[in-house]
């Protein structure tokens, strides 16, 4: 996506707003036209000095204080638009981020995408809310000081029309350089947010292993590469400034010059060249702005390179078949999958009903995390086929198909909020609440929930600190006895916790598994020996399936493995 494209989406919100905008064009052109009209007036008065006119002189101070009046106005408007516009850009780029595919999260920190959406996108604010109203009027300015010049003397407009158009050929290919200089800016400042992000995310793990200089290191670095990057960009403003003053300081000079001897030939009057003076002085102003607005568009640019990069990636695949729950079983069809060319599942086949408890076991690495990515659709299986029913998953409408499954990760995942809004988490129906106590009940949470100061309403602090690791795992738990998917997936939910933990969760879950399928993957195989069928990984195939006791006769893999673990 170019960045004009993103222009286009800034602009999308307006288009309801054509009327305001009219209005606001018409404005700003009288607000011109005044200022226009001022040096003029000047210019007669001191031609007429002779016959000073109190109604003129009323006029030219009432005028100047209408033009402000305007200008005021339509300043405050045009900021209002441009913040809108902002706002909806961000919006797009928020949902077009969510809507990525994990893929490309693995290839990104967050850091970096939460820079792009908060801090690339604001220089298009400043651009919409200043920089284009500013351009229309600059514009507009010079196109009728250029006119009323030509019309008062053709050899003095014409000084005045070259002069501005070699200031603005000088500013292209320095604009040019300030492009390049921006991308590099928002690159350093997404890795700055990248670090502070990860630093702020892990402080107790920074500080208990003594890391507060290493991470400050890391800053401060980033810090000087920002400086280094800055003084290029400051050195350039630095020579356009004073170039451009000094190209119009000559103009008028030379403005002065030629007028003056015209005035001594009778060309024009001394009140005409005071009126090329003042336009001249004042063209000044519409000039630079002309000029840093071609900088700041490239700069913009720069700033924009990397959000019209998110914008072109790919998004998740959402279409597809409306959910069918009449035969609820998911099969695996020889399922391969590799992550980066290396091979992490090799051939599965098996298959889970309704009802039934399936343990998925195997040493670190052996792909049972990977099976569940696939059942999420996290990513796409590229050979065999995952199936729900009839129909493959990848055909099902992706928001029911997720709706379809309960995922409780082993991360202990708590966002920030309440006790209520984490229970409800992703779940759009209306839930009252006496279903809000059931499923608090049902998961053994309900006690401790009433404990706290304001119950359910309870806000648990940032990754719920306010909760141990076992009550993160109950609230995680009556979510899913609120959801009620068909599919349960419960990642190592009990790899951390103390023995009475366990157990408390294990009570809990028993009430979860009725009427549904449910895979566990587990660590510690005493937590599964009850499960219906055990299937046992290795090196990313299916090396064995069957019950605890089963398993224990004829597969030798699993049984070093229940040896191994009851001896430790």
């Amino acid at each position: 996506m170019k960045n004009e494209n993103i222009l286009k989406i800034a602009t999308e919100c307006l288009i309801n707003r054509k009327i305001l905008i009219l209005l606001l064009m018409i404005f700003k052109t009288c607000s011109v036209g005044l200022g226009i009209f001022v040096p003029f007036l000047v210019g007669d008065v001191i031609d007429n000095i002779d016959k000073i006119s109190i109604f003129k002189i009323a006029l030219l101070i009432i005028l100047s204080f209408v033009s402000l009046v305007i200008e005021s106005i339509v300043t405050y408007q045009f900021t209002l638009l441009g913040k809108k516009a902002s706002i909806h850009v961000r919006n797009k780029l928020c949902h077009k981020i969510l809507s990525l595919d994990v893929q490309y999260y693995d290839k990104i920190h967050s850091g970096e995408l939460s820079s792009r959406i908060i801090h690339d996108t604001s220089s298009l604010s400043e651009f919409l809310t200043a920089s284009l109203p500013d351009l229309y009027s600059s514009i507009l300015t010079l196109i009728l000081m250029i006119s009323i010049l030509i019309s008062y003397d053709k050899w003095l407009g014409g000084i005045f029309c070259i002069i501005f158009p070699i200031i603005i050929l000088i500013m292209i290919p320095l604009a040019n350089k300030i492009s390049d200089l921006a991308i590099i800016q928002q690159g350093i400042y997404a890795k700055l947010n990248e670090i502070l992000t990860e630093t702020l995310e892990h402080i107790r793990f920074v500080k208990a292993y003594n890391a507060e200089r290493s991470e400050e290191k890391k800053v401060l670095k980033k810090m000087d590469e920002w400086f280094l990057n800055s003084q290029k960009y400051n050195m350039i403003q630095a020579i356009l400034s004073p170039l451009m003053g000094g190209i119009t300081t000559l103009g008028l000079f030379v403005v002065c010059g030629i007028g003056a001897y015209r005035v001594q030939m009778g060309f024009v009057t001394t009140g005409t060249i005071i009126i090329f003076a003042l336009y001249l002085v004042n063209a000044v102003e519409p000039v630079e702005i002309i000029g840093n607005i071609i900088m700041e568009y490239k700069e913009l640019q720069g700033a924009l390179y990397k959000v019209s990069e998110i914008f072109d990636v790919e998004s998740e695949k959402t279409d597809g078949i409306p959910l069918n729950n009449k035969i609820k079983k998911l099969s695996f069809y020889d399922v391969k999958f590799s992550y980066n060319r290396e091979k992490v599942l090799n051939g599965i086949t098996f298959v889970a009903n309704q009802n039934e408890k399936i343990a998925i076991v195997g040493e670190s690495g052996a792909g049972k995390t990977t099976i569940f990515s696939l059942i999420e659709r996290f990513y796409n299986v590229k050979e065999g086929k995952i199936v729900w029913g009839n129909n493959s998953i990848n055909d099902i409408q992706l928001n029911e198909w997720r709706n379809n499954i309960g995922y409780v990760f082993q991360d202990k995942i708590i966002i920030s909020g309440t006790v209520k809004e984490n229970l409800l988490y992703g779940i759009e129906r209306e839930v009252c609440e006496k279903e809000l106590i059931q499923a608090a009940k049902k998961a053994n949470i309900y006690e401790t929930i009433m404990t706290l100061k304001y119950g359910f309403d309870t806000y648990i602090g940032e990754k719920g600190e306010l909760l141990s690791g076992g009550q993160k795992q109950k609230l995680a738990i009556a979510r899913m006895f609120l959801k009620n998917p068909a599919v349960l997936l419960l990642d190592e939910i009990t790899a951390s916790l103390d023995a009475e933990s366990e157990q408390q969760i294990s009570k809990s879950l028993n009430n979860l598994y009725i009427g549904r399928i449910t895979l566990i993957i587990a660590h510690k195989l005493h937590t599964v020996m009850d499960a219906d069928r055990i299937l046992v990984l290795k090196n990313g195939k299916l090396v064995g399936e069957g019950n605890h006791e089963e398993l224990m006769k004829t597969n030798n893999y699993y049984q070093g493995v229940i040896k191994y673990e009851f001896k430790t």
